[in-house]
Protein backbone atom coordinates (compact mmCIF):
# COMPACT_ATOMS: atom_id res chain seq x y z
CA UNK A 1 0.00 0.00 0.00
CA UNK A 2 1.28 3.66 -0.99
CA UNK A 3 1.78 6.29 1.39
CA UNK A 4 -0.51 8.09 -0.44
CA UNK A 5 -3.48 5.02 0.00
CA UNK A 6 -3.05 5.08 3.70
CA UNK A 7 -3.22 8.62 3.83
CA UNK A 8 -6.85 8.63 1.61
CA UNK A 9 -8.13 5.89 4.00
CA UNK A 10 -7.23 7.39 6.93
CA UNK A 11 -8.92 10.86 5.53
CA UNK A 12 -11.72 8.58 5.57
CA UNK A 13 -11.59 7.77 9.42
CA UNK A 14 -11.93 11.59 10.44
CA UNK A 15 -15.06 12.49 11.97
CA UNK A 16 -17.36 15.14 9.81
CA UNK A 17 -17.01 16.87 13.69
CA UNK A 18 -13.74 17.20 13.37
CA UNK A 19 -13.23 18.10 9.64
CA UNK A 20 -15.48 21.05 10.66
CA UNK A 21 -13.06 21.72 13.52
CA UNK A 22 -10.17 21.46 10.59
CA UNK A 23 -12.29 23.71 8.14
CA UNK A 24 -12.60 26.69 11.31
CA UNK A 25 -9.49 26.56 12.13
CA UNK A 26 -7.83 26.68 9.07
CA UNK A 27 -10.27 29.57 7.69
CA UNK A 28 -9.18 31.52 11.04
CA UNK A 29 -5.91 30.94 11.15
CA UNK A 30 -5.44 31.76 7.40
CA UNK A 31 -7.02 35.01 7.62
CA UNK A 32 -4.66 37.94 8.36
CA UNK A 33 -7.58 40.10 9.00
CA UNK A 34 -8.90 37.71 11.51
CA UNK A 35 -5.94 37.18 13.21
CA UNK A 36 -5.22 40.99 13.60
CA UNK A 37 -8.82 42.00 14.35
CA UNK A 38 -9.11 38.53 16.57
CA UNK A 39 -12.46 38.26 14.81
CA UNK A 40 -14.13 36.53 12.51
CA UNK A 41 -17.53 35.49 11.18
CA UNK A 42 -17.84 31.97 10.78
CA UNK A 43 -21.12 30.05 8.99
CA UNK A 44 -22.36 25.98 7.79
CA UNK A 45 -21.57 25.13 4.86
CA UNK A 46 -24.42 23.56 3.43
CA UNK A 47 -22.89 19.58 3.50
CA UNK A 48 -22.53 20.46 7.52
CA UNK A 49 -24.10 18.31 9.79
CA UNK A 50 -26.04 20.47 11.88
CA UNK A 51 -25.28 18.49 14.88
CA UNK A 52 -21.88 18.76 14.57
CA UNK A 53 -22.50 22.80 14.20
CA UNK A 54 -24.51 22.56 17.46
CA UNK A 55 -21.70 20.69 18.94
CA UNK A 56 -18.79 23.43 17.74
CA UNK A 57 -21.09 26.50 18.97
CA UNK A 58 -21.76 24.93 22.30
CA UNK A 59 -17.56 24.63 22.55
CA UNK A 60 -16.96 27.81 21.42
CA UNK A 61 -19.63 29.31 23.96
CA UNK A 62 -17.66 27.29 26.89
CA UNK A 63 -13.95 28.29 25.71
CA UNK A 64 -12.45 31.29 27.86
CA UNK A 65 -11.41 34.38 26.35
CA UNK A 66 -13.82 34.25 23.79
CA UNK A 67 -17.46 35.72 23.07
CA UNK A 68 -19.77 34.72 20.24
CA UNK A 69 -22.77 36.57 18.48
CA UNK A 70 -25.26 34.11 16.79
CA UNK A 71 -26.79 35.67 13.81
CA UNK A 72 -30.63 35.38 12.13
CA UNK A 73 -29.01 33.61 9.37
CA UNK A 74 -27.12 31.40 10.99
CA UNK A 75 -23.43 32.16 11.12
CA UNK A 76 -21.89 33.54 14.08
CA UNK A 77 -18.94 36.46 14.89
CA UNK A 78 -16.51 35.22 17.15
CA UNK A 79 -14.20 37.83 19.22
CA UNK A 80 -11.67 36.52 21.24
CA UNK A 81 -8.49 38.25 23.47
CA UNK A 82 -5.44 36.76 24.72
CA UNK A 83 -5.21 35.45 28.11
CA UNK A 84 -3.13 37.86 30.36
CA UNK A 85 -0.23 36.28 32.21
Amino acid sequence: MSFRARAITHQNQISSYHRLVRRINHQVSSSPKAMAERQATLAPEPHDNPEDWERLLSEIEESDNVEMTKHKDGSITVRWSWPEQ
